[in-house]
């Protein structure tokens, strides 16, 4: 067997800059925590050196040769000559924190083999304990390890408020004024600024309403207008289903006559002229069905470690497989809504989940109606529901055939309201223009079709 993660050098040449420089404790002190050295005559010394910290005793060559006689440690450690011998290869203080944080990562990477070892009797053995209970509970046990290397971590206000000021005098907004990333609408950019990093997005409604084409929309603006680079998850559809809804977008054929080829040459160029805008845009997709909330969170993290993603949309929420067999669906629809906000904040961008509502409403949804779970509720930063009179098979006013109601019902970080968009399936357009209308503007793409628009209009008066 392999000897565990180690490295003695670093572990003395810790100890012997801490010997020689009465100000260097202050330094491993944050890093380093008692019983984090390999050599047990090393965490000997080190916790000699943290009980004299702790009592605000000077800390040399002396005063731990006596703190160890005192407690009849000395001889066992090698004595006087050999903590002496601690300093002999120390030139210099100056790489302590660096050689600190090595000898705390090596101390994680033991622990982290420890555990997982402690778990692997448990999981060949016990075929009775449900398997995502084992998950969690290594889970909890690795998450606890790792806050405690953060534990001492605490910032001074005037510097987190110094430091955030020459961050705001640093951000320039956008062609549109914008800070965060465009959502292709303009009035819902002028209720958040633009998809801002960390946000958590729900996009809430029933069957047929447009989300999985709004979703494009968001991604398309994301791509083409702030220049980002888009994660897409696909869980119902598969990735040739996407391809051609967002040719539809791109050509304005129907998306029908796309997947059926019933198409003449002069759809077919303007196919091939769709397929070009892609070939240097950063738009990945993963269709995969059944994936678990931690399939997910694998991904995203990888993804943008490698490529650095701006922004992840998941379609839906409701297909995520669920990580407990024994846990009823809110519990599961709660574990995955969290886990959710804590990939936003990890990777730091938005992330924009579509999700079902309640089956059987009628009328203008309410956050209360989203499908599962009161989580998705209270973890979402926005609640973008939507809304169509003319699909509810009753009667309407001729002006609300095709348009869809955007209602924003929740905005952590902003205002509250409503807009309009209006829907065509010839060719999978959402825009805040009606499509007959598109004919009389110069650029009919969906997301260039929105300048000009009073964009404080509210037409539900919320």
């Amino acid at each position: 067997m392999n000897a565990p993660p180690q490295d003695l050098n670093i572990e003395k040449a810790v100890l012997g800059a801490i010997l020689l420089e009465k100000d260097a404790i202050y330094t491993a002190i944050q890093i380093i925590k008692p019983n984090a050295f390999y050599s047990d005559n090393h965490n000997i010394i080190y916790n000699a050196i943290y009980k004299l910290y702790t009592e605000r005793k000077p800390i040399d060559l002396l005063t731990v040769s006596n703190e160890l006689r005192e407690s009849n440690k000395l001889d066992s450690i090698g004595g006087a000559y050999y903590i002496s011998s601690l300093t002999n290869n120390v030139g210099s203080c100056a790489n302590l924190e660096n050689h600190c944080k090595i000898l705390y990562e090596l101390f994680l990477r033991r622990e982290m083999i420890r555990t997982l070892m402690s778990f692997t009797n448990v999981i060949d053995n016990d075929y009775e304990k449900d398997i995502f209970e084992s998950y969690n509970n290594i889970s909890a046990e690795l998450s606890s390890l790792f806050e405690l290397s953060l534990s001492s971590d605490y910032h001074n206000m005037k510097d987190v408020i110094s430091e955030r000021l020459n961050k705001i005098a640093e951000i320039k907004p956008n062609e549109n004024n914008l800070i965060g990333i465009n959502t292709g609408f303009s009035r819902l950019n002028s209720f958040t600024n633009g998809l801002q990093s960390g946000d958590y997005v729900i996009i809430g409604a029933r069957p047929s309403m447009g989300k999985t084409i709004i979703s494009l929309l968001i991604a398309r603006a994301a791509i083409f207008q702030s220049k980002k680079k888009v994660l897409y998850f696909s869980l119902e559809m598969n990735k040739e289903r996407i391809a051609d809804r967002l040719l539809s977008i791109e050509s304005k054929i129907d998306s029908k006559k796309i997947a059926s080829n019933r198409l003449d040459n002069c759809e077919w160029k303007n196919l091939d002229e769709s397929q070009g805008l892609y070939n240097n845009k950063d738009f990945f997709i993963i269709d995969n069905s059944g994936m678990t909330i931690e399939d997910i969170k694998a991904r995203c993290i990888t993804l943008h470690r490698k490529f650095g993603i701006d922004e992840v949309i998941i379609d839906y929420i409701q297909l995520i497989k669920h990580s407990f067999k024994n846990r009823n669906t809110n519990d599961n629809v709660t574990h995955i809504s969290k886990n959710i906000k804590a990939i936003a904040k990890e990777i730091n961008c938005p992330i924009i989940a579509l999700s079902q509502l309640n089956r059987g409403g009628v009328g203008r949804p309410e956050m209360k109606d989203l499908r599962d779970s009161g989580s998705l509720e209270q973890d979402a930063d926005i609640i973008w529901l939507l809304h169509r009179e003319d699909y509810e098979g009753c009667e309407c006013l001729p002006e609300a055939i095709n348009r869809i109601d955007n209602i924003i019902a929740k905005n952590r970080n902003g205002d509250v309201g409503a807009f309009y968009t209006y829907r065509n399936d010839i060719w999978s357009y959402i825009g805040e223009i009606r499509f007959e209308e598109l004919a009389s503007i110069e650029n009919q793409m969906p997301f260039n079709a929105y300048d000009g628009i009073d964009i404080n209009e509210n037409p539900f008066n919320l």
